[in-house]
């Protein structure tokens, strides 16, 4: 479940930047919706991230490490920043808690 919300806070960010362009999309696949997209794309483990360049295969740093970083939507834009130079600038919504 916190994959899926700090996902889409840093899709969400990215989709109301002032930078916003159609140099990066972010895509979200449920396997019991899509599994032929997980077989096409030999995915064995869920939740996955995923940098799929413009041109070429991803190499390994293409795949964001959840194990190995603090899980947040900020580590992501981080990381996708170090891939492809693109900033995202994360807001979060409000807690209503």
């Amino acid at each position: 479940r916190q994959v899926n919300d700090e996902f889409h806070i840093l899709a969400n960010s990215w989709r109301y930047n002032q930078q916003f362009s159609s140099k990066l999309f972010f895509a979200f696949v449920d396997y019991d919706d899509s599994s032929d997209v997980f077989t096409m794309l030999d995915i064995n483990s869920v939740p996955l991230i995923v940098h799929y360049p413009a041109r070429g295969k991803p190499k390994k740093q293409d795949t964001f490490d959840l194990n190995k970083v603090a899980f947040s939507a900020e580590m992501m834009a981080r990381w996708i920043s170090e891939r492809t130079d693109v900033a995202i600038r994360i807001f979060r919504p409000p807690s209503y808690s």
